[in-house]
């Protein structure tokens, strides 16, 4: 019978641990406009039907992500939850392990674009100008795409994809290296013509072929700082529901041309680091 109770008492304690709000501000090293913000607005609502109050923070920069999570280090500090792109110019703020990552959110290849029928005729032009988002890895691999193209190409750095798709229209930048590239060129009638994969895509060959790098694609994730176990548990569980809904699909594949992540936690936590 003690059994019993005992069971029962610690089911009542989980029931109201979920049924209790839990306000969590979500730290984001971009501006508004960029693809995390498309995934909060899809995800924010939802959990918070089940008691989960995101608010995203768009702070711009890791740098200020970094010094927000710092000054909460201390004994005291706040929970949150902050995202990270495995493409920052900023190391990560903590390994990532199933202990401390909510979920991948999205894998997104980048593809080389621009508005001529073929990359070819790109060639012997001169003073070529190719935007990438800002960030060390996006520029270290804009400048080794560069030398592959010639004719004296030029690299721009970008806040966001929207800055870039700005460019890209008003024609301030003849290429673009960007995880949006199709849906840009499909807005504008460009073409894409390789991917950052591993793997070619129809009509598309891959960066590789281009300038020898290695497949990169950017891994965008969401991770739990100074959570408590129930808490961490709670939000890696709505974020993990949420990841296998038709709706979030449709959202990272058919809407901001992604790829999904793996199923399970521990895949994922493969693939980000």
């Amino acid at each position: 019978m003690k059994k019993i109770y005992s069971l029962i008492a610690a089911l009542t304690l989980c029931t109201n641990a979920m049924s209790q709000t839990l306000e969590l501000e979500v730290l984001v090293p971009s501006r508004p406009g960029g693809a995390m913000q498309q995934i909060m607005n899809s995800v924010a609502p939802a959990a918070a039907q089940r008691g989960i109050i995101f608010t995203p923070k768009y702070l711009g920069t890791c740098e200020k992500v970094l010094e927000v999570l710092n000054s909460e280090s201390t004994v005291g500090g706040k929970p949150m939850v902050y995202a990270w792109f495995n493409d920052l110019a900023c190391q990560p703020p903590a390994a990532l392990n199933s202990r401390n990552l909510l979920g991948v959110m999205a894998n997104s290849p980048s593809y080389l674009c621009g508005k001529k029928a073929s990359l070819s005729a790109y060639r012997g032009v001169d003073n070529l100008k190719l935007a990438v988002n800002s960030g060390a890895d996006n520029l270290k691999r804009g400048e080794q795409l560069a030398k592959a193209l010639g004719s004296g190409t030029r690299v721009i750095s970008y806040a966001n994809s929207g800055a870039i798709k700005t460019a890209f229209v008003s024609d301030e930048v003849d290429l673009i290296l960007n995880p949006t590239g199709p849906v840009l060129a499909k807005e504008n009638s460009a073409t894409c013509y390789a991917v950052t994969s591993a793997a070619a895509e129809p009509g598309m060959v891959t960066v590789n072929s281009l300038d020898g790098s290695s497949p990169i694609g950017v891994v965008m994730t969401l991770t739990g700082n100074r959570l408590s176990a129930a808490d961490f548990a709670r939000v890696q569980t709505e974020i993990q529901s949420q990841l296998r809904t038709p709706e979030y699909r449709d959202l990272v594949i058919h809407k901001m041309n992604r790829q999904m992540p793996p199923a399970s936690i521990e895949a994922q936590v493969q693939l980000a680091k």
